[in-house]
């Protein structure tokens, strides 16, 4: 699943980062229903900075990445994260 993470404050300046996680679990133990095993990874996909009213999106080793490549690689991130800065 792709997320926006929540976002952060230094200041002038809103960062988020839009995120891969996933989630393994397989079934663990001798009988059904005996117990799981479970684990996580997560992948920074992009980087949401937002300072004087403009959005600019990063990729994970600092180039600009175009919006309309945010918007294929994780569809609405970029107005859930404008949102998040206009509440403060």
């Amino acid at each position: 699943m792709i997320v926006l993470d929540p976002t952060v404050r230094a200041g002038s300046v809103a960062i988020a980062a839009v995120c891969r996680v996933t989630i393994d679990v397989i079934p663990h133990g001798r009988g059904a229903g005996t117990g799981i095993a479970a684990w996580a990874s997560k992948t920074p996909l992009a980087i949401l900075v937002a300072q004087d009213r403009r959005i600019r999106a990063l990729s994970p080793s600092g180039e600009d990445l175009p919006m309309p490549e945010l918007e294929a690689l994780a569809p609405g991130a970029a107005t859930r994260f404008r949102a998040q800065v206009a509440q403060g």
